[in-house]
This record gives C-alpha cells, structure tokens and sequence, in this order.
C-alpha cells in the first residue's frame, strides 16, 4: 500500500519565513503564524502533489526552548491534527541539535517498516543527503518542498529528490505575517513609562491559548521575549534585572487571576 509522510525541519522553516516576512533572519517572535492556515496549507499540498496517496502523517522537527520546555510554537503544532513533534536538543550556544538525526532515523525506519512509500521534506541541509540517498535506496520517492529563498537550500539535496516544489512568498503569506509591534503610550508625559502597566497591556493582547500557558513562575519564551522587547522600545534602552522581575512578576500575577 502506498503512502506519505511529511518531515519538516523546523530551524530551516522558520528562517526562510523572517527571510520572506521581514527581509532578513529574525526572531521567531516577531512572525505571527495562523496555525489554523498553516494546517490547511500543508494539507492541500500533500492532496494535490500526492492526489491518490494517503497521508500517514507530518512530522515536525525542533529542538526545545532555552529552558528544555516546549515554546507556543510547538504547542501548536501537537494540536493539529495530523502533525506529529519531534524534539531534537540544544547546544550550548541555543541552537538546535540532533534534528537531522532524527529526520534520518524516522524516514529510513519508516521506509524499513514499509509504512510509507513517498515522503516530502521541508529542509535545506545537505546533510540530510545521506539519509535521502539511503532511504531511496529502499524504493522511498523523495519529493523536495523548498522555501524561498533558494540560496539557502542545499544544491546537493535539490539534485537527489526525486520531484521538487518551492513555496515562495505567495504560498507562505497564507499562513504567516510580520506581527505588529505592540504601541506603548508612556504613564506620564517626559517621564518613564510604566512598565507594570505595559506588562499589563500585553497580558490583555494574549489569546485565551497563550495566557493559559502561563503558569507559575513559567512564562514561554516568546512571550518573554515579546515581554522585554516592549519594555526596550518603551524605555529607549535594555532593562536591567529589576526591571524584568517586575514586569514577569505583573504578567505572572495577571495570569493567576
């Protein structure tokens, strides 16, 4: 029996996407994703390029937040349906680690296991090349989804998929948009802003979804970071300790409400 699985590569997809969103590689934080859009964008991929194929599922793979705890984004993903996550781990540095491991492992057991037949990969790294050539070499067609820009896929990897497709900024502004800086009126007139107040009115700009993932003395990490960028831009420059403390400290109280 046929069948296709998706393995998506996080890192890659969020690049090309500040690439495409704001002209240069950004902060993931500073990129509003419709999840809802997302799914259905994926999907109708695989009906159409994969028409009479079935669809196992679509993995995505990540590595954790700076915390080892699992970011807004990746809760998402668990939600949707379909959508499986894989966790690689961090560097020292916070960057990702293990992912292409992982990719390698799931598509050739999969292939192995004959639960797929064809599988499309969201990636740009060349050396995922090795696990492609392997798991083709077990009858798996490979089909290349790439995100634009090109310059940052892999030629390697282009010339041994087996099809090959690129969303470019058409496809991606279905799902994804520049997320709006938050405006902040300062308390009082050539003084310092209040920045309870701000942390109060980010809190008030949350969704139902994130304000719930706010527990404790947890914050996810992009909302921490959306946190501290509103205080900068407010104050003109970095906030020192005391200053993050207290506006945590107002969004966490805000929460337990």
């Amino acid at each position: 029996m046929q069948r296709v699985a998706g393995f998506i590569d996080a890192g890659y997809f969020w690049v090309q996407l500040s690439q495409q969103i704001l002209g240069q590689k950004g902060l993931r934080s500073e990129i509003a994703l419709d999840y809802d859009a997302l799914h259905r964008s994926f999907l109708e991929y695989v009906s159409v390029e994969f028409s009479s194929i079935p669809l196992l599922r679509i993995y995505c793979y990540d590595g954790p937040s700076a915390d080892g705890r699992k970011t807004y984004f990746h809760q998402h993903m668990e939600e949707l349906n379909d959508f499986k996550l894989r966790l690689g781990s961090r560097t020292a540095e916070g960057g990702q680690k293990a992912v292409d491991g992982l990719i390698i492992a799931d598509m050739i057991s999969l292939t192995q296991n004959k639960a797929i037949t064809h599988a499309f990969l969201v990636s740009g790294d060349a050396d995922l090349v090795p696990g492609v050539l392997a798991a083709q070499s077990q009858g798996l067609r490979v089909h290349l989804l790439s995100l634009e820009p090109m310059v940052a896929t892999s030629p390697y990897l282009k010339c041994e998929a087996d099809q090959q497709k690129r969303w470019g900024i058409k496809e991606i502004s279905r799902f994804a948009a520049k997320r709006e800086p938050v405006s902040v009126v300062p308390a009082f007139a050539g003084n310092q802003p209040d920045l309870a107040e701000i942390a109060e009115k980010i809190f008030t700009e949350l969704n139902s979804e994130q304000k719930e993932l706010i527990h404790g003395s947890y914050i996810p990490q992009d909302i921490d970071r959306r946190l501290l960028r509103t205080g900068l831009e407010a104050t003109g420059k970095a906030l020192d300790e005391k200053q993050k403390r207290l506006m945590r400290k107002v969004l966490l109280n805000k929460a337990k409400i």
